[in-house]
């Protein structure tokens, strides 16, 4: 019953913090630090690799990533927001502009981890033929 408490409190601060977290030009911000403002996301990074342990339900966290992703102007082209279970894993693609960002979410029991990803997508510069 007690975890059933947070996990809503949790939610409602993770609903609260996505509205008021919006970045201010939404056409060009292509920075992720918002994700460790996130309720339940603590960054967990080291060289080479950005990452954050998932505290609470995975699947609700995957969804509030989702969303603060297409808020921000990002588009999902890859995975979806469905449920995860114990040992499973969730991918997900964004692009902005010419950034691309790979999501990870690994679920192993309790412990969750998600991995990110980015990279600058090359100009076209070539001319057509």
């Amino acid at each position: 019953m007690a975890a059933r408490f947070t996990l809503s409190c949790v939610l409602v601060l993770l609903l609260a913090t996505l509205a008021s977290a919006m970045p201010g030009d939404a056409s060009s911000d292509t920075d992720l630090g918002w994700i460790s403002q996130l309720p339940g996301f603590s960054e967990k990074s080291k060289p080479g690799e950005t990452a954050y342990l998932v505290s609470g339900d995975g699947a609700k966290a995957w969804e509030a990533l989702s969303k603060g992703l297409t808020e921000r102007g990002w588009s999902i082209t890859g995975g979806s927001a469905k449920a995860l279970s114990a040992l499973s894993a969730q991918r997900m693609t964004a692009v902005k502009a010419n950034v691309e960002a790979s999501f990870h979410l690994k679920q192993a029991a309790v412990l969750q981890k998600l991995v990110v990803s980015r990279r600058t997508l090359a100009e076209d510069a070539a001319e057509p033929r």
